[in-house]
């Protein structure tokens, strides 16, 4: 039997407000597949992380919650200082671990003509599912630059529009400097674009960022560049999840993709008849884990005892095996090479790769 593969999807909605009750229905309708919940009263924003092996259910769920969302939200009653165009603002789909980007970006492309069709709603293509050359940013959707890929011109007076697209796994990043002045702040976030796939924005103190191209500017530059306009304080915040390699921040503890997608994985491996006690120890260590490199590693002892204790059993229970291994792959990465290398001879021991 071949090795396999480790490959899943990612979705971060982001939803037009910070209501509790709305985000409880938003997280209760999300289900199984939402591993983190993020809102922020000032921005008037929630983000769910959800992840999935299948992308048809990941399809199916984001479908959903779009719907909810624009029966729930009313623009024009929601506020916050964050930019937006929809009550289901952003919706992003991201491969994860040998999964291909094109396979996203074309289930980006049909879940935003199936918004159309099916509810109604005009969507913008951004990013990787973007039809246009260049591709359309959400810069460009928010500044009125570009036309509805699905439906418009007109927008939905309540629930305006989708931007659907597809996108790297990023870090949304948030530093705030205390008594940071407005005209320091503009200067603060020229530099930070300067830096490359650093998106960015200032909201009063807080300067907000996206880092869309981790592999030339992370956490370690964006931070040096903020704290330069510091005149106290470093105060370190991210939306949602970490991926591992990029797990330099204490914000990142407890907040590692790999972690929640691990952890998730095994509190459904683990149910009954399985010992619920340790089903919840595992699960909940896996989903607490912290940006410190011997926890990671830990991590992945725990996660191939589990590869090990169930290979060949159910093939029912193979989207979370390949979750698991989806974890494991991203948090080899932040190990270094010779720890890698042990960690990864011992996947192919169970069966797997990526």
């Amino acid at each position: 039997m071949g090795l396999k593969t480790a490959a899943a999807f990612e979705s971060v909605p982001n939803f037009s407000t910070a209501d509790p009750e709305l985000v409880g229905r938003l997280r209760d309708a999300a289900g199984g597949l939402c591993i983190d919940v993020h809102s922020d009263q000032a921005h008037g924003r929630t983000v769910l992380t959800l992840v999935a092996a299948s992308l048809p259910e990941l399809l199916d769920r984001l479908f959903r919650l779009t719907q909810l969302a624009s029966t729930l939200i009313d623009l024009r009653a929601e506020k916050g200082v964050h930019p937006r165009v929809g009550a289901a603002d952003v919706i992003p789909i991201v491969a994860l671990g040998s999964a291909a980007r094109a396979e996203a970006a074309a289930a980006a492309r049909s879940l935003a003509s199936r918004i159309w069709e099916d509810m109604g709603l005009p969507t913008f293509l951004y990013g990787g599912a973007s039809l246009s050359s260049p591709p359309t940013r959400l810069a460009d959707i928010r500044h009125h630059r570009a036309a509805p890929d699905f439906g418009g011109p007109e927008l939905d007076p309540r629930a305006g529009a989708v931007c659907v697209g597809e996108r790297p796994p990023l870090v949304a990043y948030n530093v705030t400097l205390p008594g940071l002045e407005a005209a320091v702040s503009a200067r603060a976030v020229r530099a930070l674009r300067r830096l490359p796939g650093v998106q960015a924005l200032a909201f009063g103190e807080q300067l907000s960022m996206n880092l869309t191209e981790l592999g030339a500017a992370g956490i370690v530059e964006a931070r040096a560049v903020a704290a330069s306009f510091a005149t106290g304080p470093v105060l370190e915040e991210l939306v949602g999840l970490c991926p591992a390699a990029q797990a330099i921040s204490p914000a990142a503890d407890g907040a590692l993709l790999e972690g929640r997608i691990a952890g998730a994985a095994a509190s459904r491996l683990l149910a009954p008849p399985h010992n619920s006690r340790r089903r919840r120890e595992v699960a909940a260590a896996l989903g607490a884990m912290s940006a410190d490199l011997d926890a990671q590693r830990n991590g992945c002892e725990t996660i191939l005892a589990l590869l090990a204790e169930h290979q060949g059993q159910d093939p029912y229970l193979e989207p979370d095996l390949a979750l698991l291994s989806v974890a494991i792959e991203g948090l080899l990465l932040s190990l270094p090479p010779a720890a890698q290398g042990r960690l990864r001879a011992r996947l192919q021991a169970v069966g797997r790769t990526s």
